[in-house]
């Protein structure tokens, strides 16, 4: 696939905007490898409308107990090219949530794959297992991120990674190094109410939490793919969509701590494939890792 001018201007900004941001630190040299993490992802909220909302009353408490990201930026508006850049470090020149699938490159699900690890996608509103087609009752297909690379659309066994929700609850006996969680419209804060998708956190972040997997060094993480009426960013020229909230949860985090340093989604995903030990991709090469617990 073609790079876009698009795309290798943004680069070439980062470069020059990051130099001393990118620096690796000690710190992360010593850094463990992850086991297992846990991603949910929601909607269309900055952090101000979440963190001490009284319609957020398991977020909150959430918040007094682990860590919260209070200056991290989204890339863009409208979710799809947020979503492209959680898992592949680029929003591919993408700018609206009609863009057609089929992108070249790699994703950290296919680099998990390449390295011997496991991952899965668990879409609530899912009409089947490996299911990559358009919008179906309640699932939204931009919101699915793994349907637009051909790494994992063109391999009958990548596809089978791609799962419905109700799946989760099984693979928490051997849970992947990565599980990717969405909800639908009604339980994401789209659609429905910030109390409505903070029940359905407590139901299944809580299911998580109980897990022996997440005992033994999980990592559960909550972000939000865009901020609402919210076009500010930091860190480098093509971030503008919003500041939005982190949540990070681990069983040995000083409480109530907040990260202030900027950072980004494609800080997110440097700390992932950090902790994972595998190439970082895209600008995630040029985003210092955010601090995830072991």
């Amino acid at each position: 696939m073609r790079r876009s001018p698009r795309l290798i201007a943004t680069v070439a900004t980062c470069l020059a905007a990051l130099a001393a941001l990118s620096a690796p630190q000690p710190a992360q040299a010593r850094a463990h490898r992850l086991h297992h993490v846990w991603v949910f992802v929601m909607e269309n909220h900055s952090l101000g409308q979440i963190l001490g909302s009284r319609q957020a009353p398991f977020l909150n408490k959430l918040a007094r107990r682990h860590r919260v990201a209070t200056r991290f930026y989204a890339p863009a508006h409208p979710s799809l090219p947020n979503y492209l850049a959680m898992i592949s470090g680029s929003t591919h020149g993408c700018g609206n949530d009609h863009c057609q699938p089929g992108y070249g490159g790699r994703t950290i699900a296919t680099q998990l794959t390449a390295h011997g690890m496991q991952w899965r996608g668990f879409f609530e509103g899912l009409p089947h297992r490996g299911y990559i087609g358009n919008d179906r009752g309640q699932y939204v297909r931009h919101h699915n991120p793994f349907v637009y690379f051909r790494s994992i659309t063109s391999k009958p066994r990548q596809r089978r990674h791609i799962e419905r929700l109700r799946a989760l609850r099984r693979s928490l006996h051997h849970p992947p190094a990565l599980s990717f969680i969405v909800p639908t419209n009604a339980h994401n804060m789209h659609d429905g109410s910030i109390q409505t998708g903070d029940r359905w956190l407590h139901r299944w972040v809580t299911l998580v939490r109980h897990s022996r997997a997440y005992r033994h060094n999980g990592t559960i993480l909550i972000v939000w793919d865009e901020g609402h009426n919210d076009r500010s960013g930091c860190c480098f020229q093509s971030i503008d969509g919003g500041r939005v909230p982190l949540f990070i949860i681990a069983r040995h985090l000083p409480r109530h701590h907040r990260l202030e340093r900027p950072a980004t989604t494609y800080s997110l995903l440097s700390a992932l494939q950090h902790g994972f030990r595998l190439p970082r991709l895209g600008v995630a090469t040029l985003a210092r890792p955010l601090p995830l617990p072991v």
